[in-house]
């Protein structure tokens, strides 16, 4: 009981603070993103290293932190499109660290892992920017409401799963995940969908809905997936910065996996004028 309310109160501060630098404007939607990518990439390159794997923490984190910067600074119209071409060379430095490396036993390795950290957790929260901004439109909502859906989609989930949850969905990979605790997840997430509708009115009612089967489905998927990854590494939680729920990958997890396939489907409905 002391945990779930240790959890609870965590929770509602950390929502808190989300959400008013979502809602001032986007230098504080950028610290924002700035900050919870910054711990998570080092959280991951910090499991990674702690089961012997190889993968450059310093660099990794720099360049997932560099592709942020310049989303942001592109998307804000201070840079063109065509500066999206630095992130090649970005990355392909990580060769030339490794060259001077070159005792290494398995220099591809961390070069594999840490591209993937990049892949991983940067280009989600770079793909929110791209949602979110477009020039001197700024549409800070858009990106409080998708952190709102995978906080109902989450604590529905929790607390289903806690007082009905029997039938396992991925006993492999999380013991602890039910399919009544999905579905409630699932209930949770288009009940705020149909709420943030009637709010902001920015998407007709069937695309809020369909954020919200995404947001549920998806997360639950990325949720797994960093499960597999600290069940791989024989790792607990990622971290435990955040009383009550470990650390930063352990908490925005879901939204890893969601976030590119919900940007993907909302800018095709822009092309398609839908």
């Amino acid at each position: 009981m002391n945990n779930l309310i240790l959890r609870i109160l965590s929770g509602l501060l950390g929502a808190a603070i989300i959400l008013s630098c979502m809602y001032w404007n986007k230098f504080s939607f950028l610290a924002a993103l700035a900050i919870i990518n910054f711990f998570t990439l080092l959280e991951f390159y910090s499991i990674i290293r702690r089961n012997a794997m190889a993968a450059l923490k310093i660099w990794g984190t720099l360049a997932g932190m560099f592709l942020l910067a310049l989303t942001f600074l592109i998307e804000t119209a201070v840079l063109t499109f065509h500066y999206y071409l630095l992130i090649f060379p970005v990355m392909l430095i990580t060769y030339l660290i490794k060259i001077y490396s070159w005792k290494e036993k398995m220099p591809f390795t961390s070069i594999a892992y840490t591209w993937l950290g990049v892949f991983y957790i940067s280009m989600p929260f770079a793909m929110l920017t791209i949602l979110t901004i477009d020039g001197e439109n700024y549409m800070g909502h858009i990106a409080a409401s998708l952190f709102f859906l995978h906080w109902a989609n989450d604590s529905g989930a929790f607390f289903t799963g806690k007082s009905i949850g029997k039938r396992q969905l991925f006993p492999e990979i999380s013991p602890a995940k039910t399919w009544e605790g999905f579905f409630g997840g699932l209930i949770m997430t288009m009940g705020v969908s149909y709420l943030l509708f009637t709010i902001y009115q920015t998407y007709p009612v069937w695309v809020w809905l369909i954020i919200g089967v995404l947001v549920s489905v998806l997360g639950t998927l990325g949720d797994l997936t960093e499960s597999m990854l600290k069940r791989s590494l024989k790792v607990k939680d990622s971290g435990n910065i955040i009383p009550g729920h470990g650390g930063f990958l352990d908490r925005f997890d879901s939204m890893l996996l969601s976030i590119p396939f919900i940007v993907v489907f909302l800018k095709l409905l822009e092309v398609l004028n839908v």
